[in-house]
């Protein structure tokens, strides 16, 4: 039977909440087709939002359309087209035109102009608090639509709308002072002065860690974060921790570096601390860097010989200069590990600082600094939260461990993949041969296990795997077809329901098929 738009029209109106129901399905499968590999499923949950958006505002026209879902379809597609060409322009901006966004007189001329971020403070103090708490999550702690939706229990497209909304103000309250925001580069700086005048509006959320997992930012936003007052020095260069977050899985920093008066910090390109050590309360080994001149080749390995602590980071780092004042530099540094110790304090300890200059010329300042930190109850007396198996779709794949924290999930599973070369009957001379040519065949050296994994709780929220400060895990695939895999989630402790299901995709060069397999979890009780 034809679908048609009088079958949502509910006293005048058109009942979106019907028609979500009903289409919401069937429009991510258009969306997913039409965008290929081009877009996440964040950016298709935002164009599915986008489309309802669409059919609102053209609720006119679709009542001369006779076939709903065609009507549907064609928007659904043009959103994601519409999308993908945002997407490509973006990427391409940033690996073409770095100028625009890095060096130009337009920029400096912008944020050297208070008149603008007067007007922009002036109207950020307008908005409501609806308004307020949708800017802080969406512009200042990097969430997604979905994700405040959630938070703030209202409905994406609301959530959407309200940002608009705030947008048009903040242009408009330029526009009536003769500033003409789209003469200079656009909504991009728009957007970077909208944070950086939000330090002079209300004060709601401060600074936040950057180039680390949703994870992070997940406990951060919930108040897993430990802050210090940093205190004036007349040292030339000071060393102070400003924030701090540590649990199971996550160690992140952010360092305040105050600079020598004869450098110019706003020319500082990177930093770098050349060797750092962390230990806490019982000398367990957190951080463990060395990489100057000053330790020998054999010091250096009898060191990294010592480093059996099982809570020592994996030494995946990332750091970045996250900010600048006149004479000081905030420095985030995050590094990870299978399970930090639940320590008290943290000594951390580093004897160089290596500054990149924008002219490419490098500045070592030598010293030796330590900083005592004592951390908080909730970083210490944390506690894991465990789930058991409760069901798999398929007994090729044995479930060993889902563990979540604070800042993020550890998932584990062992399985066995096709192999037909394999016989445990073979003699030394034959297993050697087959194993020597499978270890030199790229199929096996250069393939993802899977194609996709996620977690998804009872509200419908699906977590992805970690990719920035706590890496995505790892897949070890043995010749005689054993598979054993662990990978690192965004789910926390702050977004679990007492049921999820971890979907996990796997390719045909491994079980010779295509398929996927759910893991249907319980929390311990």
């Amino acid at each position: 039977m034809e679908d048609n738009i009088k079958n949502y029209i509910s006293n005048g109106n058109i009942d979106m909440e019907k028609m979500i129901n009903k289409y919401k399905g069937y429009i991510r499968t258009v969306i997913s087709n039409e965008a290929k590999e081009y877009l996440s499923e964040e950016d298709i949950d935002e164009a599915i939002s986008d489309v309802f958006i669409n059919i609102w505002h053209n609720k006119n026209r679709m009542l001369e359309s006779k076939n709903l879902k065609n009507y549907i379809v064609g928007i659904s597609k043009n959103v994601t087209r519409n999308k993908i060409r945002e997407k490509i322009k973006k990427y391409s901006e940033v690996e073409l035109n770095e100028d625009i966004v890095s060096d130009t007189e337009d920029l400096e001329l912008i944020l050297n102009n208070n008149q603008i971020a007067e007007a922009i403070k002036e109207e950020l103090n307008n908005l409501s608090e609806d308004e307020y708490k949708v800017f802080c999550n969406y512009y200042y702690l990097d969430k997604s639509t979905k994700d405040i939706a959630y938070e703030l229990k209202m409905s994406e497209i609301n959530i959407r709308v309200k940002l608009h909304r705030i947008r048009n103000k903040l242009k408009n309250k330029l526009s009536k002072k003769g500033i003409d925001i789209s003469k200079y580069i656009g909504i991009a700086i728009l957007v970077t002065l909208l944070i950086l005048s939000f330090a002079g509006a209300k004060a709601i959320v401060k600074y936040f860690f950057k180039d680390v997992s949703k994870g992070v930012k997940t406990a951060e936003g919930n108040g897993y974060v430990q802050e210090f007052e940093v205190e004036e020095n007349n040292s030339k260069v000071d060393i102070q921790v400003e924030k701090i977050i540590m649990d199971d899985y996550n160690l992140n920093i952010m360092f305040n570096i105050k600079l020598p008066q004869n450098i110019k910090v706003s020319e500082i390109k990177e930093c770098s601390f050349t060797d750092l050590f962390i230990t806490d309360e019982n000398d367990n080994w957190i951080v463990t860097k060395f990489q100057s001149e000053k330790l020998t080749i054999k010091e250096a390995e009898e060191i990294r010989n010592m480093m059996n602590y099982p809570g020592l980071n994996l030494g995946n780092e990332s750091s970045h200069i996250a900010n600048y004042t006149d004479d000081s530099i905030k420095y985030s540094y995050t590094t990870n590990s299978n399970e930090f110790p639940k320590s008290k304090t943290l000594k951390i300890q580093m004897d160089q600082i290596i500054l990149e200059m924008n002219n490419g010329e490098n500045i070592t300042l030598d010293g030796y600094w330590t900083i005592d930190i004592d951390l908080p109850e909730e970083f210490y007396n944390r506690q894991q939260i465990v789930y058991n198996l409760k069901n798999v779709s398929d007994s090729r794949f044995v479930f060993e461990y889902f563990i979540v924290s604070k800042t993020g999930a550890k998932f584990m599973y062992t399985s066995s993949w096709v192999n037909p070369d394999y016989d445990p009957n073979d003699d030394k001379e034959t297993f050697e041969k087959k194993f020597n040519a499978w270890l030199d065949d790229p199929k096996w050296n250069h393939i993802d296990e899977y194609r996709g994994l996620y977690v998804e709780n009872e509200n419908g929220e699906k977590f992805y795997q970690s990719a920035k400060s706590d890496g995505d895990g790892y897949t070890d695939v043995a010749w005689n077809g054993n598979i054993e895999s662990m990978s690192t989630l965004e789910i926390t402790e702050y977004d679990l329901t007492d049921k999820l299901w971890v979907h996990l995709k796997y390719t045909k060069e491994y079980y010779g098929e295509d398929g996927e397999v759910i893991f249907e979890l319980e929390r311990s009780k």
